[in-house]
């Protein structure tokens, strides 16, 4: 423990007995609600607690903390990896993601009927006016179309073709449609001709 804030950043772990961490990422983001053995040692050894040991510079509880996200928009609780048009780990958390990121994240959850610097301008609309930076899929999905209904780019429904319909729906598609009776005329026809004059009968001879 000696070295004051210097050993901070360099004291590390055997995780799980396996993989070799830093203390500190371990504090911030272990998947496991309890955190590993390993990590209760390291602390159980130099006689310290954990919120202690991040107290050295000054940083708290909020170290302790497992990174869990919710949903900005449902309020959807621990929703695991975000989606996001910004970086949510890393040092540049918080900074939108590259053009190229971006547009990969889109395409996973379109169709896109929009341009995609349009939807990032929406998603970066609804980060400063409502706070809503991550998002679980559903409403990432809602917020994806709904960009594409602004911009009247909405995606229509292929209409069935008649080969691909059972003869069952082929035959209630007949009865529903209309009957139109079709008028035949026919050409150059000639006049009828006049009717012969009806003849009488012979009168009888007595």
């Amino acid at each position: 423990m000696d070295g004051g804030h210097d050993s901070y950043q360099n004291d590390k772990i055997l995780c799980e007995g396996r993989f070799t961490r830093y203390v500190v990422a371990c504090m911030r983001n272990c998947p496991n609600r309890q955190h590993c053995r390993e990590f209760w040692a390291f602390f159980e050894e130099r006689g310290i607690t954990p919120v202690e040991y991040s107290n050295r510079n000054g940083i708290g509880e909020s170290v302790m903390k497992r990174i869990v996200f919710d949903c900005d928009r449902c309020g959807k609780k621990d929703i695991g990896e975000p989606l996001s048009a910004y970086h949510t780990a890393g040092e540049a958390e918080g900074q939108p993601l590259q053009a190229a990121d971006f547009a990969a994240l889109a395409g996973r959850y379109g169709p896109l009927h929009c341009s995609e610097q349009f939807l990032g301008g929406v998603l970066h609309l609804l980060k400063d006016e409502l706070a809503w930076e991550h998002y679980c899929e559903p409403c990432f999905r809602k917020v994806v179309a709904g960009a594409g209904t602004i911009v009247g780019r909405t995606a229509k429904a292929t209409p069935a073709t008649v080969s691909a319909q059972t003869p069952l729906a082929q035959a209630l598609a007949a009865r529903r449609a209309p009957q139109i009776p079709i008028l035949r005329i026919e050409e150059d026809d000639p006049e009828p001709a006049e009717k012969p004059s009806p003849r009488g009968r012979p009168a009888r001879r007595g």
